[in-house]
């Protein structure tokens, strides 16, 4: 997205902004490489005096965890790997991405509720799963499928 195209056609940021908040309430967010996403919406959100805090969900975190022996974490190979189809064949473009995360995601909770050994895994639960060194979920993993 270009500057000049952003003169031309985009929206005053105070405005998307309100928009953005308002449609996600108190619901956390889900996105892959996650930390790189809430450092751009909390500095965007910084200029205006605003604030997020919800939580989120990282599925990259999670599918380092989860997803033991890829050689590349990116979402484009995940995607590839898991026969998960970009919409369009367009990749690094919100929608199409928001999309294929979206379907990881369904992957990702199964393996989690696998690992987890439960059928409803809460937050907490993929927060801890994410905050944990690979190895210990690779060994849960394992244990779970003897």
């Amino acid at each position: 997205i270009s500057t000049e195209l952003m003169r031309c056609e985009g929206r005053a940021l105070h405005v998307v902004m309100d928009e953005f908040l308002r449609f996600l309430g108190p619901c956390p967010l889900l996105a892959h490489n996650a930390p790189f996403d809430m450092g751009f919406l909390r500095r965007e959100l910084g200029w205006l005096k605003r604030s997020l805090p919800n939580t989120y969900l990282c599925s990259l975190a999670l599918a380092r965890r989860l997803m033991p022996g890829h050689g590349s974490y990116a979402l484009h190979s995940l995607a590839s790997a898991l026969r998960i189809p970009y919409p369009g064949g367009v990749m690094h473009r919100a929608l199409p991405d928001a999309t294929v995360t979206a379907s990881l995601w369904s992957f990702l909770h199964e393996a989690a509720c696998a690992a987890l050994g439960t059928s409803y895994p809460t937050l907490h639960d993929f927060a801890h799963l994410a905050r944990l060194p690979v190895s210990e979920v690779h060994r849960m993993i394992q244990q779970g499928k003897g």
